[in-house]
């Protein structure tokens, strides 16, 4: 059994979650589904988007997402990569781009 942080959510759900203000709970389902959901595109096209939310734990766990989804599936479209590395040149997510792009070096085969 999942513990309710990672408990599985439909599409519809999380984009309600995705859409809405509450930090915690966006960054929270993101989570979430990058550690369970399947559907690679779909998660990808979610963590691009929070990429560039005005919170700033969003945008930080997005990056992190995006080195889970490098790990789980071995491969990143292009523009999760061009995401990170626009992430990268924030201060605050840097760090954080950083090791998801050294999950990406790692993991995804080029």
């Amino acid at each position: 059994m999942l513990p309710d942080e990672t408990r599985l959510v439909s599409h519809a759900e999380a984009e309600a979650t995705f859409r809405g203000e509450d930090t915690y709970a966006i960054c929270s389902a993101l989570a979430a589904a990058a550690l369970t959901d399947w559907d690679r595109t779909w998660l990808e096209k979610w963590c691009v988007s929070l990429a560039g939310h005005e919170q700033l734990p969003v945008r930080q766990i997005s990056a992190t997402c995006l080195g889970h989804l490098a790990r789980r599936f071995r491969q990143l479209d292009q523009p999760s990569l061009n995401a990170l590395q626009e992430l990268r040149n924030d201060p605050a997510v840097r760090t954080y781009a950083e090791d998801a792009l050294e999950d990406v070096r790692l993991s995804v085969e080029r």
